[in-house]
C-alpha cells in the first residue's frame, strides 16, 4: 500500500487489513482511518496516527449515548424480608448430651437439631416485613425475643436460613459501637479503621476526622494508644466516630449511654441528627416513652416471632399491658384493705 493512495474497501475488508498491519506489523504509514461514504461503503486512507483518537472519542461517545438511553430512575430507600427464617447453630452442645434434653425442655420450640446432629437455635421464625423510606420502626419484646437478631439480619450480618432480605439503600448498624478498635493505635488512627469498618473511604475519612476529634473533645489524647484512656474516653470516640457515618438506613440496639451529663446532651442531640438525615430507622429499645416519641411503627417480637405490628399507640399499650398485667379484683381490694389499716395505725400513733 502506497503512501498517499486511497482504495475503497468494505468495512469488514478495511478491518481486516487493520488487524493485519498490527499482526504482522507490515510497514505502513500509520494506521487506518474510517470515513463514512455513499451507498454503505467507507473510505480508507493512509492518515498517520490519526485513527486512534478519534477512535477513542467516538467509543467514548458511544458508551455515553448508551448509558443515557438505558439510565433509570434512582431505587428508594426500602427493606422487604420475606419469610425469614434464621437457625443459629451451637456447636459445643452435643445432640445427645444431658444439656440440650434440658434446655428442650424449657423452650421445645426453638430448639432443634439439624440432619447433621447439631443443636440450632430457631432465632428468627417465619419473620416478613416491608419498611419504605421515612419509617422510623421500634423493636419491642423481652430478652431474648429476637430483637438484636433482626437488627444483625437486616443489617447483612447474618444471612438467614430461608427467605429472603433485600435491602435498598446504605444500612449502618450501631450495634457494637467498638467494634474493629485497637488498643494499641491511637485515637486518629482508630478514627481510619473504625471508619473503614463503617463503609466510609479515604477522602471521607479526612474530612470528618477533625469533626470527631471536635465532638470527642479529647484534645492531644488521640494522639496518643487507645490503651491511656478511660472506660468514657473510649465510649465517647467509637460514639464520636459511629454517627459521623451518612446512613440511609440506620439500626440501633439500644440507647446509648455516653459520658457525663453534659456530653450526654450533646450525644443525644447528635443522635437526633443522625435519626433525621436517615430515610429509614430502626431501633430495638425497652422504653415504650421513646418508642412513642421516636417511631411511627412498632414490631412486637416473641420467640423470634411476630406477636404484634403496628401503630404505635395500638401496639405499646396492648405490650404494656401484658408486660405489667393488673392484679385480679380480690388482690386489689385486700391491698386496698391492708394500706387503710396501715394508715388508720399511724394516724392512731401520731395522737
Amino acid at each position: 500500500m502506497q503512501q498517499g493512495t486511497q482504495v475503497n474497501l468494505d468495512a469488514d475488508m478495511a478491518l481486516a487489513a487493520a488487524d493485519l498491519s498490527l499482526r504482522f506489523k507490515l510497514p505502513m504509514a500509520g494506521s487506518i482511518r474510517l470515513c463514512r461514504r455513499t451507498a454503505g461503503r467507507r473510505r480508507v486512507a493512509n492518515a498517520g496516527h490519526a485513527f486512534r483518537k478519534p477512535r477513542r472519542r467516538a467509543l467514548r461517545s458511544q458508551n455515553l449515548m448508551a448509558a443515557r438511553r438505558n439510565r433509570t430512575l434512582p431505587m428508594l430507600t426500602s427493606i422487604t424480608l420475606q419469610n425469614v427464617h434464621l437457625d443459629l447453630p451451637i456447636f459445643d452442645v452435643s445432640a445427645l448430651s444431658l444439656k440440650k434434653r434440658v434446655m428442650r425442655m424449657g423452650r421445645r420450640n426453638r430448639i432443634a437439631e439439624d440432619n447433621t446432629g447439631v443443636v440450632v437455635v430457631r432465632a428468627i421464625d417465619d419473620l416478613s416485613l416491608h419498611l419504605e423510606s421515612g419509617d422510623r420502626l421500634g423493636l419491642i419484646g423481652h430478652n431474648g425475643a429476637g430483637k438484636s437478631t433482626l437488627l444483625r439480619v437486616m443489617a447483612g450480618i447474618y444471612p438467614p436460613t430461608a427467605g429472603t432480605v433485600a435491602v435498598q439503600g446504605k444500612a449502618v448498624p450501631l450495634l457494637d459501637i467498638s467494634l474493629g478498635m485497637d488498643d494499641q493505635s491511637t485515637g486518629r488512627q482508630n478514627i481510619r479503621l473504625r471508619g473503614l469498618l463503617l463503609g466510609m473511604n479515604d477522602a471521607e475519612i479526612k474530612r470528618k476526622t477533625e469533626e470527631i476529634a471536635a465532638f470527642t473533645e479529647l484534645g492531644d489524647y488521640l494522639d496518643l494508644p487507645m490503651r491511656t484512656y478511660s472506660s468514657g474516653m473510649r465510649v465517647r470516640l467509637a460514639f464520636a466516630i459511629s454517627t459521623a457515618v451518612e446512613a440511609d438506613i440506620l439500626l440501633l440496639d439500644e440507647v446509648l449511654g455516653v459520658g457525663d451529663a453534659s456530653f450526654q446532651d450533646k450525644a443525644n442531640k447528635r443522635l437526633q441528627d443522625l435519626h433525621a438525615r436517615a430515610e429509614i430507622v430502626v431501633l430495638a429499645i425497652h422504653s415504650s416513652e421513646a418508642i412513642r416519641k421516636t417511631c411511627n411503627k412498632v414490631l412486637w417480637m416473641e420467640r423470634g416471632k411476630v406477636r404484634m405490628f403496628g401503630k404505635v399507640d395500638e401496639v405499646v399499650s396492648a405490650y404494656d399491658k401484658h408486660m405489667n398485667p393488673r392484679p385480679p379484683q380480690p388482690l386489689r381490694k385486700r391491698a386496698a384493705n391492708q394500706a387503710f389499716v396501715r394508715r388508720k395505725t399511724e394516724l392512731r400513733e401520731n395522737r
